[in-house]
């Protein structure tokens, strides 16, 4: 891992690579995933949603992420509850600051204002966050769509019928 930069940390060649080394697969081409985003859209303005999770992060992590405008809806209103859940019991904020959030190639990219490059092989906790959240965000590109998903793509966007059932995803 020698010359691994701050900036590879937080790409998605990294997140990518750490999904793979933990036996996730994409499982849906980055077409059928924007649908997805589409129909998975929360209710609540986009403006309003913002908001609420800026305020969020200005509580309770200390520092407002750059790049949370560029992440789908659906992300944004589940990325507060799932970053609070990593938190123990006790703790009144988050133990790390999120200095970037983005999505590439339909990857959720992270970056850390206290992590540092490691010479060491293994996965750290920041990486560990990585992957806990690029699969507990939904929908991903390491998890099935639901079979009601799927149809909604069917019916409204014909185009990606062939995508929707491409092994492997491309």
């Amino acid at each position: 891992m020698k010359g691994i930069s701050k900036a590879y940390l937080g790409s998605a060649a990294h997140a990518s690579r750490l999904m793979r080394a933990v036996g996730h697969q994409p499982c849906v081409t980055l077409g059928v995933l924007a649908r997805a985003f589409e129909l998975a859209r929360p209710k609540i303005k986009r403006v309003d949603l913002l908001a609420e999770v800026r305020t969020f992060f200005l509580i309770k992590a200390c520092r407002v992420p750059e790049g949370l405008d560029g992440l789908p809806s659906c992300w944004l209103q589940e990325l507060p509850d799932l970053l609070w859940a990593t938190r123990l019991p006790h703790w009144e904020h988050l133990p790390y600051m999120i200095s970037l959030a983005s999505i590439e190639r339909g990857v959720l990219c992270l970056a850390f204002a206290q992590e540092e490059p490691s010479l060491e092989a293994r996965p750290t906790r920041w990486d560990a966050l990585r992957i806990y959240l690029n699969q507990s965000l939904a929908p991903n590109l390491w998890q099935p769509l639901s079979r009601r998903m799927e149809r909604a793509i069917w019916s409204r966007w014909p185009e990606l019928r062939k995508e929707l059932f491409q092994w492997p995803p491309q």
